[in-house]
């Protein structure tokens, strides 16, 4: 979805008298029977129904339409290079206006729910504000993973609503702008999950198509103690496996409290210990004493890196 698009509403008989001052309504008058316009959701476009995705600019195309009542009903819109658009505050629209949940009244003959459009308007849904954190990336849900500049895809945010959690799509594409604070050329690459982030952009069907998309990292925090299990597992001297992701609980005390603090770990978190050259995940032990520093993900330190240290004596 083009970035500059805004909210437009044009009547049916804006089109048809566009229609009609292109030169292409003559040909095709409507039969007896027959509707001469139809207007609904744009549920695919050239076969695919991913949100977001648009036509082909000066190019022949298919596009689906649902009227929504009083029962659902899909129309098969054909159009050609004789198809005349309009869209609101868009100086010259085409085919690639015409995208996956946007709205549009098409002129033309349908018969069978098919039409030949002569003349197509589109209206783009109003924007949707969302923000939360990122839960997954592409359908997958492992801490860290992240887009890829330049791709299309979609990632899941677990929001607040109307005091509510829910979960929520968005969908990006080339038209999607990315924010970073300190990164300049922000892209999908940097949308990550465990990352806080928002999403502005028209809704379809549930779903964010994202004009612009803003990244925010959660503050980096850092717990130190006693590790109380490793893997689940509370056994002294239990540790964990070199080279692998997994998850320790540290007991922390604090303000005379003593609180279980759940730590994840990655195959990209680095670590330190004195008494080993060549640190890993196999030197955090349940009863050792350890700094982890990263960043926490629904009530779960993500740690960048874990710092061993002897027992006290």
């Amino acid at each position: 979805m083009t970035n500059v698009r805004r909210l437009g509403r044009v009547t049916a008989l804006t089109v048809v008298a566009l229609a009609l001052t292109s030169g292409v309504a003559s040909s095709a008058s409507p039969g007896k029977g027959t509707k001469p316009s139809v207007k609904g959701s744009v549920t695919s476009v050239n076969g695919v129904n991913t949100p977001g995705t648009c036509g082909t600019p000066d190019d022949n195309g298919l596009f689906v339409v649902t009227t929504p009542a009083p029962t659902p009903v899909d129309t098969t819109v054909t159009v050609t290079t004789a198809t005349a658009f309009a869209e609101h505050r868009v100086a010259t629209p085409s085919f690639a206006d015409v995208c996956v949940g946007d709205v549009t009244t098409v002129v033309g003959t349908n018969l069978d729910h098919a039409m030949t459009a002569l003349a197509v308007a589109v209206t783009v849904p109003k924007a949707t504000h969302l923000f939360g954190l990122v839960t997954t990336v592409n359908g997958d849900p492992t801490q860290g993973t992240c887009g890829v500049a330049g791709a299309d895809g979609n990632f899941t945010m677990e929001t607040v609503v109307n005091s509510t959690p829910t979960n929520s799509t968005v969908y990006v594409n080339a038209a999607t702008s990315f924010v970073q604070r300190h990164v300049p050329g922000a892209s999908f690459a940097n949308v990550c999950v465990g990352d806080q982030a928002d999403a502005v952009g028209p809704s379809a069907d549930g779903a964010v198509v994202a004009d612009l998309v803003t990244v925010r990292i959660p503050k980096r925090i850092t717990i130190k103690g006693t590790v109380a299990t490793v893997n689940g597992d509370p056994t002294t001297g239990t540790c964990g496996v070199a080279s692998t992701a997994g998850g320790l609980t540290v007991q922390v005390k604090a303000h005379g409290a003593s609180l279980l603090l759940p730590v994840a770990v990655t195959t990209s978190t680095t670590y330190a210990d004195s008494q080993d050259p060549a640190p890993s995940f196999a030197d955090v032990c349940v009863g050792t004493r350890v700094v982890a520093i990263g960043t926490s993900t629904a009530g779960t330190l993500s740690a960048d890196a874990v710092a061993v240290y002897p027992p006290k004596v």
